[in-house]
């Protein structure tokens, strides 16, 4: 039986809604152009006879002027993965700068029943008939040009202060009265990384809806779902509106592929969706006599396995996507007025998972080498950040505005690191998901050297056995790009000879050699029990003042891992978590210490917002010698603490004052670093309640941990009962179970291993580790290679992504 192939069918929904699309401008939103990046780019949408592609939240009147398509512009296409209430100022505006338009279509990702469910749009039942009458309304308004960059100046859809045309009945932004809108929904608008991988867009409105609320005792983050505390989430008020969304999606994914699915859950927040998934209707109705092919559906927690995510693991392509620089995401601003909705959630800013190969080699000084000419092309210019980053600004994820960069440009120049429409280099990036570094080096000098061979070209010199310096793939690329014919055809084969080649540069390879040295020490530290593991954490918290290999985000994401392993090893953890009192006050202690003894390396530390001042200014006299030694100011704030009544009427400009701001400062980041111990707490408690074994007796003599996936699909393969996994029955199912068994005709329960084909979805991302493992599981396994496994998740995770998941928001102001 012929395999999915995940790239083919989302072209397929695409192309079924070819005729409506033709003759149009089309325009796309950031998820919607990452999607179709992942379908085939810029080349598979002109096959569909579009006049132009633009961007959908920088539309502009001059969209109409260049046309891949001669003729007068009849017809405005939007393609949005966004709720209609959250895309409508975009659609409204777009509309306002063609007024000449006669028809509009609306596609959007989310279909009409997750509108009416989803509590964060106004819609009702009938949601896109509502819409239409809304939007008419409002073209009929008369437009308005904002004043200033105050979110209460934007009314009725103008957004980021662009004017609307103004003039008479046509020039003023309102359409004529023959125009006609329909609103339809599109399916599959997914980023198929390959033909059985893949993730949501970034900027969709499934992957930006909140996982969990804002708990004390079980939430995470918005973007990860909360910890099993044993308490039912049964209640709507319970259920995020990412877990509605993510339902209606997967059934619109199954029914699309013509699949019967046998849904089963692991996780809190995994029941609920799945519980979802089984109780909505199919929405394609299934012609008479026709069979659809039987599957599994797995839902799996990410909360449940927080350390492989969070690891620096033996993967090559985990470092290539932790190397790469990523297009910046992109902020939505606020609601207007007018389509305010009555329930009001933060969205979670997740990375794009477009990720950029650089023009630049690490060993080139400029780009006036014709060997990086190849690596230019292609670019997908349709992205809504790609204007204003190209203009030398970038986003601060951290705040909702727009700053000056020095070489900002950086982050979203070079070429994909798979050219969508090249099969053979889809297939490659598949083939390195399930090699480690060492292997998937040897298995890129072999595509290397065929490509050589093809062009007749003589390799110089000789590779070392069973390994490849970063030299001589170096010299292999340069060779094979060093001229321009040659480049465009192994264009695909450089982009990921570069992007391996930047992930393996000297300073990236000891940085993540010495994190994995790290967790390994933290592993064979965690069977000593809790107290080694604080002491270890600590001891490296006080290494980053001298080792340039880790600064404060490093340590803090191996805080995570200490945590999580100190949860596996701590039968019981209470709300004071897995360390003693003492250890962790030590612990605490030393983050203040070295936050204080100067500025961060690295990325920014997240939960530091709002004490930037204060920080810079205690920074700057220290520096300047306006402070005293570290050891010295130590003692004199712990004699300050117990004598409290000295700080009362002190000037704050006066040299006590300025003592009184330390202690202030100090006391302020006692609170922070208090809010991400207790995220820390958490990630303890995470997999307290999984009734899987937590670890291997291989794994507790210091041997590389299995991830969960991997232990689940050993079992799956091996077609035994997974413990903790729970089947979702139909209506029928139950039917069977409750009434026809009391009388022997009940039906077996059905067990995931006996399915030929199953999807696995990770709610709140997976990592390239996973594949492999599942992978490694599934060649393991008699009879495993007839099961066909469709692996997706929220997003691409790095440990980088698991820092500010976790900790880099655990702080809000």
């Amino acid at each position: 039986m012929v395999g999915v192939d995940l790239v083919r069918e989302c072209q397929r929904c695409i192309a079924k809604v070819a005729d409506e699309v033709e003759g149009g401008i089309l325009y796309v939103d950031s998820g919607a152009g990452e999607a179709l990046h992942f379908m085939g780019g810029l080349p598979f949408i002109l096959q569909l006879g579009v006049r132009a592609v633009c961007s959908l939240e920088i539309a502009s009147p001059l969209d109409a002027v260049v046309a891949w398509r001669p003729g007068e512009l009849q017809k405005v296409v939007v393609l949005t993965t966004q709720l209609l209430s959250d895309a409508h100022r975009y659609i409204l505006r777009c509309l306002r700068c063609h007024p000449a338009v006669r028809h509009c279509t609306v596609f959007t990702s989310i279909s009409q029943d997750a509108h009416s469910a989803c509590p964060e749009t106004p819609l009702g039942t009938d949601s896109f008939r509502e819409y239409t009458s809304l939007l008419l309304q409002d073209l009929q308004l008369p437009s308005f040009t904002p004043k200033g960059d105050d979110a209460s100046s934007y009314v009725q859809g103008d957004v980021e202060g662009t004017p609307s045309p103004t003039g008479s009945t046509e020039s003023d932004g309102r359409p004529g009265p023959r125009l006609s809108i329909t609103v339809e929904h599109l399916p599959m608008m997914l980023c198929p990384l390959t033909k059985s991988v893949f993730v949501l867009p970034s900027g969709s409105a499934e992957a930006e809806a909140p996982l969990s609320d804002n708990r004390p005792n079980s939430s995470l983050g918005p973007g990860l779902p909360a910890i099993d505390t044993g308490v039912p989430l049964d209640g709507d008020d319970y259920i995020p509106s990412g877990a509605t969304l993510l339902a209606h999606m997967l059934q619109h994914f199954t029914a699309q592929l013509e699949l019967k699915v046998e849904v089963f859950s692991l996780g809190p927040l995994a029941q609920i969706v799945g519980k979802m998934v089984t109780g909505l209707a199919s929405p394609i109705a299934t012609e008479h006599g026709a069979q659809k092919r039987s599957a599994g559906l797995l839902l799996v927690d990410r909360s449940l396995d927080l350390i492989t995510p969070s690891c620096h693991n033996d993967v090559l392509l985990d470092r290539v996507f932790s190397s790469l620089p990523r297009r910046p995401a992109k902020l939505r601003p606020p609601h207007p007025p007018g389509v305010s909705s009555n329930f009001q959630s933060c969205p979670v800013v997740r990375r794009p998972v477009d990720f950029r190969v650089p023009t630049k080699s690490y060993q080139d000084g400029s780009d006036k080498n014709s060997s990086n000419m190849g690596l230019v092309f292609p670019l997908f210019p349709i992205m809504s950040s790609w204007d204003t980053v190209s203009q030398g600004k970038k986003y601060d994820n951290s705040k909702s505005t727009a700053v000056e960069g020095k070489n900002a440009g950086v982050e979203i120049m070079g070429g994909s690191l798979a050219v969508p429409w090249d099969q053979l280099g889809v297939d490659r990036v598949n083939s390195l998901l399930e090699k480690s570094n060492k292997d998937g080096t040897l298995l890129l000098r072999k595509w290397l050297h065929e490509a050589w061979r093809l062009e007749k070209q003589t390799i110089r010199g000789k590779g070392r056995l069973g390994t490849m310096t970063l030299t001589e793939l170096a010299s292999l690329r340069t060779g094979l790009a060093s001229k321009p014919d040659m480049a465009l055809r192994h264009l695909s084969l450089l982009q990921v000879a570069q992007a391996v080649e930047e992930a393996l540069s000297t300073a990236r390879w000891s940085e993540w050699e010495a994190l994995a040295s790290a967790e390994r020490i933290l592993r064979l530290t965690a069977g000593d029990g809790s107290q080694s593991l604080a002491l270890q954490l600590r001891d490296m918290v006080q290494q980053t003042s001298s080792d340039n290999m880790l600064d404060l985000t490093k340590v803090l994401t191996l805080a995570i891992v200490g945590y999580a392993l100190a949860g596996e090893t701590t039968p019981r953890i209470g709300s004071s978590g897995p360390f003693a009192w003492e250890e962790e006050a030590v612990l605490k202690e030393s983050l203040v210490d070295a936050i204080l003894q100067g500025p961060p390396r690295g990325a920014d530390l997240g939960f530091l917002r709002g004490l930037d001042q204060a920080l810079d200014s205690h920074w700057h006299r220290l520096q300047s010698g306006g402070i005293e030694s570290l050891e010295q100011n130590k003692e004199k704030s712990i004699q300050a603490d117990e004598e409290w009544e000295k700080w009362e009427g002190v000037d704050g400009g006066s040299e006590e004052g300025e003592e009184f701001n330390d202690m202030q400062l100090k006391l302020e980041l006692r609170d922070r670093l208090q809010e991400v111990v207790n995220v820390l707490h958490r990630v303890a408690a995470a997999r307290v309640r999984l009734p899987l074994p937590l670890r291997s007796s291989e794994e507790q003599n210091g041997a590389m941990p299995s991830s969960l996936l991997q232990r689940i699909f050993s079992l799956t393969f091996s077609k035994v009962d997974i413990p903790g996994v729970q089947h979702h029955s139909s209506a029928v199912g139950r039917f069977f179970k409750s009434g026809l068994g009391r009388f022997g005709l009940g039906q077996a329960k059905p067990k995931l291993g006996d399915q030929k084909l199953i999807i696995v979805f990770v709610i709140g991302g997976i990592q390239a580790s996973e594949v492999r493992d599942i992978r490694e599981a599934q060649v393991g396994a008699p009879g495993g290679d007839d099961v066909e496994v469709l692996i997706g998740g929220t997003t691409i995770l790095t440990p980088a992504d698991m820092y500010d998941l976790l900790l880099g928001s655990c702080y809000s102001v």
